[in-house]
């Protein structure tokens, strides 16, 4: 017997990665928890929960993970200047949804910092994926694209040789990691 009530709305998508003003990092320093830093405009397509990213404690600029995405500050921040990330280190998460749940266990469990449970997590000689330079080959600078890859080919040809991190910053392009891809496989 078929039901005469109407179908239930879907429910509300969660918002996207893109839409995170904020986001809290474990560092490896013996505090109980994450510290909540912004996501400049050009980073928050790129800093996902589990990606390495380089942040400023104290006077010191620390490598942390992301652990959790933000869209509103929370409550307890007020009258609190919230710093930004500095760079986003990997095109990927480091650490899966799985490995974060198990960090966060451990270190309630146990009463140890989520940064220092984190770091034991990583490997020691990861190296950072925006330390990488890319520059613009002869052929590249004679290409003709449109979109992101317009954009990226444009900061290349003004700048020259980069850092993937400051071409992410100067270009603001999110999914970076792939189009560079794509146009290396292009030369």
């Amino acid at each position: 017997m078929a039901s005469s009530a109407a179908p239930a709305p879907p429910p509300e998508a969660p918002a996207p990665a893109a839409a995170a003003r904020w986001c809290q990092v474990a560092v490896p320093v013996p505090l109980p928890g994450a510290l909540t830093y912004e996501v400049p405009l050009a980073w928050r397509g790129a800093a996902l929960p589990g990606t390495r990213v380089l942040v400023p404690v104290g006077r010191r600029r620390l490598v942390g993970v992301v652990v959790a995405l933000l869209d509103a500050a929370p409550e307890n921040m007020e009258g609190v200047e919230v710093r930004p990330l500095l760079e986003v280190l990997d095109p990927e998460p480091v650490l899966t949804a799985e490995l974060l749940a198990l960090a966060d266990f451990t270190a309630d469990y146990y009463l140890a910092p989520i940064g220092e449970v984190v770091r034991t997590m990583l490997p020691p000689d990861l190296a950072p994926w925006g330390a990488q330079r890319v520059r613009l080959t002869d052929r590249g600078a004679l290409a003709a694209v449109s979109g992101d890859e317009a954009q990226v080919l444009g900061v290349l040809r003004e700048h020259g040789r980069l850092r993937v991190a400051e071409l992410q910053e100067r270009s603001g392009v999110a999914a970076l990691a792939p189009l560079l891809e794509r146009l290396r496989a292009q030369g």
